[in-house]
């Protein structure tokens, strides 16, 4: 392996997504090996992890939801309780149009068994 081989900017990218929400994403063998002695990838994983967990959580409509909580519509403004493991729902003043969903407050049994 050479010094100008270095892990794609998407796979970093990737596992800070999973590690701020709490999974794992596995990386290749050689790609864990190159991350443990290459202090400029392991630098830019830092960045993209502490961007991605400070990234407010926004949603749209239709995408799954994997976390329970109080989210705002910010369209209308309207608070609603949303269960995990079902989409994002429209907004039911503007049915039909794509809805923007932002978590205000998680479900205090979600964070605690996504933090462990």
């Amino acid at each position: 392996m050479t010094d100008v081989l270095h892990l794609r900017e998407y796979r970093l990218f990737d596992r800070s997504k999973a590690e701020a929400e709490g999974k794992t994403f596995p990386l290749l063998d050689w790609e864990e090996e190159h991350l443990r002695e290459c202090e400029e990838c392991h630098e830019l994983l830092a960045v993209l992890t502490r961007l991605c967990r400070a990234a407010p959580l926004m949603f749209t409509s239709g995408e799954m939801n994997n976390i329970s909580g109080w989210y705002k519509n910010l369209c209308c403004g309207i608070d609603d309780f949303l269960i995990a493991g079902k989409p994002f729902p429209e907004c039911r003043r503007h049915e039909n149009l794509p809805t923007k969903w932002k978590l205000v407050k998680e479900e205090e049994s979600t964070r605690r068994t996504r933090s462990a």
